[in-house]
């Protein structure tokens, strides 16, 4: 009997440990996500010219610098370099306000050059979906600046012609 209620003992400490560290890293996950999402918002309050924004981080290199920001047929995107070779992804659905949280925030994505003439993507990958802002160098006259296509497993499910481009860092 008392060997079972040691065993017993054992298995419920074994468990205990397991839900504090599941819990500590769900925790650390929710306030990385938290600072990100803050993060995102100063760096768009700044560039929206809110008041006093622009006074927290100047001239610390700790702020995301922007890239580009597209407006397509049923979306607004926004890439920001966040240093290090990695850029973040943020999207808005048409008619929301960039000044809210975005819809999707997705970090560690990366610059693809694509031939030598100087078009390129940036790829930001979830799960199942990958999104890319393909950025148009060499084009024709009538070549939109770029296009927002999203692949679900590898197969293009969505691409849209960039209407206009907000802004470039290019």
């Amino acid at each position: 009997m008392m060997n079972t209620l040691r065993g017993i003992s054992s298995i419920y400490g074994s468990v205990k440990t397991l839900s504090i560290e599941i819990c500590m890293k769900t925790i650390f996950s929710l306030i990385f996500a938290l600072f990100l999402c803050i993060s995102m918002a100063y760096a768009l309050a700044v560039d929206a010219g809110v008041p006093g924004a622009n006074q927290m981080l100047t001239g610390s290199g700790g702020s995301p610098s922007k890239v580009l920001i597209w407006r397509t047929a049923s979306y607004l995107v926004r890439v920001d370099d966040s240093g290090d070779s990695k850029y973040i992804f943020a999207l808005w659905e048409k008619g929301r306000n960039q000044q809210l949280i975005p819809d999707l925030l997705i970090t560690g994505g990366a610059f693809v050059p694509d031939g030598t003439g100087g078009n390129h993507y940036y790829q930001f990958t979830t799960d199942k979906l990958t999104y890319r802002c393909f950025v148009i160098w060499l084009d024709t006259e009538e070549s939109p600046p770029g296009y927002l296509i999203i692949l679900n497993e590898q197969k293009e499910t969505l691409r849209e012609p960039v209407l206009e481009e907000i802004y470039s860092a290019i």
